[in-house]
């Protein structure tokens, strides 16, 4: 095997060799070949394998997307191919010709591209026509253009029916296109990379011609005629796969290692993605400005990338300068291993750039991240400081409060000398971190309280480890879960060497949330148990003992333990009723997380009435515009949720304003508007849904909340059906496969993306897919412990299913089953939207039995419950009403 040394001499000579034989035609083309071939014979060899490809693989796209004059061949025009019926040639290349073709067999109108393969290709063309057929059948992708159909003509030719494109090649689309809307359109180029990625194939000719723009401005990408799935074959020659004499490429387009004869990999991808939004950007390819004709690959590689900005001016030249100039360098890094990871995740930093956020490609800038945040809160910038003067005390007040209490005069003295230095610290955000009148939220503000926390208390081990917990509890609150397992793992094992008892409870406490809210529940356990030993059961440290029951009770938000969580809660409380001085904010807690439990076991009056009151007591404290007073609000609307939805509404909608002013204008936790969309979707009003989950989308995928961005998606895709936006809605589900690879894409969201294609394939018709994918989703979660209200929808979707088959006992039982989840999911006596869609559906089954009586008591119930939750003008609640009147 050559040395690497070896391989960048042959393809220094190769690159310079190989340009110059394109430069010439016919004669002279050979003439210089055979001179060539005469003095470095491996060189020649080389140079004419690449040519032959590039002659083959028919640079100007097999698609013919570019302006191809039509020869005089009307010999197919007219026939018949199995469904299509031929009406031009579009283009002839080296593997093949491309005919236009209409849809002729009645089933539906449309057009598409019969690819053929040539009648006297070479094995290796007619295998990779083969495989691109495979390839094409596994990418179901918006932006890529889709396989339609396969087969053989009567004289065993074989085609591919694939997607027709009216269009033009992206680089001519873009031209005279301001540079933001060059990137959001190269955006979807690269989604579609990364869907191809995500089925373990990559594309390996990424260029102009292969990316065309619709009149509607839609990108698709063509040509996976090369492409190759990154799982080995068992019947590839791997060694042959590496040679470089082997290798299929379009070389202006090509990656290094693609030059140097290495396999291609996702990042050979990405460099040509990046080779591309240069070309889109600049109208310049990335070396142009590097090398002549005369320079070899080591000098043009070592060389490096001129910066995008230096081939532009004006007010160009100043939006590429910086975030696009890092990405593009990032993407076209010699080394594929210092390029972005994936497609997807050189898509997320080009979606940052459009946000205006921080980009990977410039991490580590604190003065840069400032600058951003400042761009993107212009309005926030013209408010005076003193927002962060109140955050500052806040976060010295929820340092010390209590203390007093628990300690003794020496203690006392102790914290006084401390809270000198605290206020120097206070002093320095307010000068430093925040200077002039800009106005920061509180996740930018705790980022610097992190660093600096790290180098000035350095000397005082039990004071740092204090302060790293409130910011490690701080970014909890804003549900910022890995920045506070972090933070709060640093207090606690500094809290580990410190003799203070109260310091170690107050660093365990809050990291064993964080523990339980990533499924490491022993874990979580074991830490609140040692912080619960470590405190002595003295009146000084009641209140801390409180906060660690409470803390204790909030597992419950994650194992849905009601029963337990209201033990932990009832002590917290009796606690705090003996504790000196106790804190008015931690009984509001502990009564919140009584709240919640009586919630979960579904005492719903008992749980509105103590969220009710802990609402109150923020109101009397002050406190009922803070973080704290907007969980209270989101999961007080939980208890109405699965009630009259409608009383939901007001309090998610309070919620949001209260998050919004707490932390800015750059989107609240995503759980929030989350809930709130969900709610808009129940009660049908989808105008003011979508807004709410494309926020949370963006906002969960920022705080890479994956699970909470999945649902999302999905439940926009459910909006678009329920809205009749089929299309549309096929979309929004096809941008989840990708991601069902996922880990977070647990067994519970496969079951929701199945019902989700099975209301879509039950609105266009189509029953009995329909009934294939609510069958699998119902099977999925009948075999997962938790229930959700999805499950109910599910089973009367399938109970619909079936009885449109003609199959009354399996739809009978479906809907049986549905009620029987309603009424468990519910709350006895209280009426339930779930109820009224069980109800509907059980119905629907009896009068297909014929028992006319039974059907119409329980279309009568099912509008009783739709009506008192959803309301009586709800699309619903009009169906049971229609059903009941017949």
């Amino acid at each position: 095997m050559p040395s690497p040394s070896d391989r960048f001499q042959l393809a220094d000579a190769i690159l310079p060799a190989l340009d110059r034989a394109l430069e010439l035609d016919g004669a002279a083309r050979e003439q210089f070949l055979t001179e060539l071939a005469a003095a470095e014979p491996e060189v020649a060899a080389a140079v004419r394998t690449l040519i032959a490809e590039c002659d083959e693989l028919d640079e100007a796209g097999f698609l013919a997307q570019t302006p191809y004059i039509e020869p005089d061949d009307d010999t197919l025009v007219g026939q018949r191919i199995g469904a299509y019926t031929i009406e031009r040639l579009i283009g002839r290349g080296g593997m093949g010709e491309v005919w236009l073709a209409a849809r002729s067999d009645g089933r539906y109108e449309g057009r598409c591209a019969l690819k053929f393969v040539g009648e006297a290709v070479s094995p290796k063309v007619a295998e990779r026509f083969r495989r691109e057929g495979q390839l094409l059948a596994r990418l179901t992708h918006p932006n890529i253009a889709r396989l339609l159909d396969a087969g053989a003509t009567e004289d065993g030719r074989a085609y591919l029916a694939i997607e027709y494109v009216d269009g033009q090649t992206i680089d001519r689309y873009c031209e005279g296109l301001p540079i933001d809307e060059r990137v959001r359109l190269f955006v979807d180029v690269v989604a579609a990379v990364a869907h191809a990625h995500s089925q373990l194939i990559i594309h390996r000719d990424i260029k102009p011609s292969n990316v065309l723009v619709t009149r509607s401005g839609e990108v698709k990408l063509l040509d996976f005629g090369i492409a190759k799935l990154l799982s080995a074959d068992p019947t590839d020659d791997a060694a042959a796969m590496t040679r470089l004499e082997d290798a299929v490429l379009t070389p202006k387009y090509a990656a290094p290692e693609q030059l140097l004869g290495d396999a291609p990999t996702t990042a050979t991808d990405v460099y040509q993605l990046g080779t591309l939004l240069y070309v889109l950007l600049t109208g310049h390819h990335p070396q142009a400005a590097t090398r002549s004709r005369t320079d070899g690959l080591r000098a043009t590689l070592e060389s490096g990338t001129v910066p995008a900005s230096h081939l532009a001016s004006g007010a160009a030249r100043k939006i590429l300068r910086g975030d696009l100039d890092a990405i593009l360098a990032v993407a076209l890094r010699v080394e594929a291993a210092e390029r972005y990871a994936t497609a997807q995740a050189f898509k997320e930093d080009l979606q940052r750039y459009l946000s205006d956020e921080p980009v990977l490609a410039r991490s580590g800038a604190t003065a840069y991240r400032i600058r951003k945040f400042v761009n993107r809160h212009l309005l926030a910038v013209l408010v005076s400081t003193t927002a962060v003067a109140g955050l500052c005390a806040a976060l010295v007040f929820a340092l010390f409060e209590g203390r007093n209490a628990e300690q003794q005069r020496d203690v006392a003295l102790r914290e006084l000398a401390r809270a000198n230095t605290v206020n120097d610290f206070t002093a320095f955000l307010l000068s430093v971190a925040a200077p002039g009148d800009a106005r920061f939220t509180a996740a930018e503000l705790l980022e610097q309280s992190e660093h600096v926390i790290d180098k000035q208390f350095a000397h005082d081990q039990p004071l740092k480890a204090e302060l790293l917990t409130t910011v490690g509890v701080q970014y909890m609150q804003s549900e910022r879960w890995g920045d506070a397992e972090s933070v709060l793992g640093q207090s606690a094992a500094l809290a580990e060497k410190a003799q203070d008892p109260s310091l170690k409870a107050r660093a365990y406490c809050p990291l064993a949330l964080v523990k339980m809210l990533n499924g490491e529940r022993e874990r979580a356990e074991t830490l609140m148990t040692q912080a619960l030993a470590t405190l002595p059961e003295r009146p000084e440290y009641a209140q801390l003992r409180a906060e660690c029951e409470t803390r204790f009770a909030e597992f419950g938000y994650f194992t849905g333990d009601g029963r337990t969580m209201i033990d932990h809660a009832t002590r917290a409380l009796g606690l705090l009723q003996n504790a000196p001085s106790a804190s008015p904010v931690r009984r509001i807690d502990a009564q919140s997380a009584l709240a919640y439990g009586h919630y979960l076991a579904q005492e719903d009056e008992a749980a509105d009435r103590l969220f009710a009151s802990a609402m109150s007591e923020f109101e009397k404290v002050g406190r009922e515009r803070t973080i704290a007073a907007a969980d209270v609000l989101n999961n007080w609307a939980l208890v109405h949720y699965r009630g009259d939805i409608r009383k939901a509404e007001p309090l998610l909608r309070r919620a949001l304003e209260v998050r919004r002013s707490a932390e800015g204008s750059g989107g609240v936790a995503p759980t929030l508007s989350y809930n709130y969309a969900g709610v808009l979707l129940r009660l049908g009003r989808f105008a003011e849904a979508v807004p709410m989950y494309e926020e949370t989308i963006r906002t969960s995928a920022a705080r890479q909340e994956n699970r909470i961005m999945f649902d999302a998606m999905m439940e926009l895709a459910e909006l678009r059906i329920e809205s009749g936006e089929l299309q549309e809605a096929e979309r929004q589900l096809s941008r989840l496969i990708p991601h069902m690879s996922h880990p977070r894409f647990d067994r519970n969201r496969r079951a929701q993306l199945a019902y989700y294609q099975g209301h879509l394939a039950e609105e266009r018709g189509s029953m009995r897919t329909a009934c294939e994918r609510y069958a699998e989703a119902t099977k999925t979660f009948d075999e997962i412990p938790e229930k959700i209200a999805l499950n109910v929808d599910a089973l009367a979707g399938l109970a619909r299913c079936e009885l449109a088959a003609g199959n009354s006992q399996a739809g009978t039982q479906a809907a049986q089953h549905a009620l029987e989840l309603a009424q468990t999911l519910g709350v006895p006596n209280v009426p339930s939207y779930l109820l009224g869609t069980a109800l509907l559906a059980v119905g629907d089954t009896q009068l297909a039995a014929g028992n006319l009586d039974s059907s119409r008591s329980s279309y009568q119930q099912a509008l009783s419950n739709l009506q008192e939750t959803l309301g009586p003008e709800h699309a619903q609640t009009e169906k049971a009403r229609v059903k009941a009147e017949r």
